[in-house]
């Protein structure tokens, strides 16, 4: 039963990334088939967004996927010597949500000016002091 779970829930994975992947292809192909048709700072600016998104998916997508195949891997084999491999992937899973934070903040040109401007207050208040 455990195996079949392993299964469908990668059939479901492997499923939503050929889907993410057409998807990102053809708003490739289409955002360079109107760039003609756009003013160069709109395309500068869809570009960017879409750049920014594959990064944002990145972070989860490689996060999580790679330790749960080597779960997959690892219970499907029963190789119980491999402890300290299970525990850097539980730290890498772990990591998800702060690697998907840090790359909206360094991709999202708002949320990064946001926060050097919280870093520049903040050094010029202990800098008066």
């Amino acid at each position: 039963m455990a195996l079949y779970t392993v299964a469908v829930a990668y059939g479901f994975v492997i499923t939503a990334t050929v889907f993410v992947g057409i998807f990102l292809i053809r708003t490739l192909v289409v955002l360079h088939k109107v760039k003609g048709k756009l003013s160069r700072r709109t395309h500068s600016a869809q570009r960017n967004v879409l750049y920014s998104l594959i990064l944002q998916a990145l972070a989860p997508l490689v996060l999580l996927f790679v330790p749960f195949v080597i779960f997959a891997v690892v219970a499907i084999h029963q190789l119980y010597d491999w402890n300290h491999i299970i525990v850097a992937c539980v730290f890498l899973i772990l990591l998800h949500g702060v690697a998907s934070n840090l790359a909206m903040i360094a991709t999202t040109p708002r949320f990064r000016d946001i926060v050097f401007s919280f870093q520049k207050s903040s050094v010029k208040k202990v800098s008066r002091a």
